[in-house]
């Protein structure tokens, strides 16, 4: 098991714009994945056998625990998941932490 950092796609407002289909990051379900997390980071998930995806809540909201965050991708579709509240969802060193519980595609974007 690998901890592997993916660096966010920040989204642009020009003819270009951001190519979703290019430069994904494709992960397992053996790895944790960690995203740096400015409160506007969504993530795109596609997973052709279809996958959970959680995201660790390592903060409280009035000193009460929050549980993680999951999310199910259904087999060959595509979902926006996010963004995710610093105060809630971010480590100590500013980033969000996501595993999968099946093989995907993770696309990042800072919007």
């Amino acid at each position: 098991m690998a901890n592997v950092t993916v660096q966010p796609n920040d989204a642009r407002r020009n003819s270009n714009g951001l190519n979703a289909t290019d430069g994904g990051t494709a992960v397992s379900s053996s790895d944790t994945y960690f995203i740096p997390n400015n409160g506007r980071v969504v993530l795109l998930v596609t997973s052709t056998p279809g996958c959970t995806v959680t995201v660790q809540t390592p903060n409280s909201v009035d000193g009460l625990a929050v549980t993680d965050l999951t999310a199910s991708v259904g087999a060959t579709k595509q979902h926006v998941i996010g963004p995710f509240p610093t105060t809630v969802y971010n480590q100590a060193d500013g980033t969000i932490q996501v595993t999968f519980s099946a093989a995907a595609t993770l696309y990042a974007v800072r919007v």
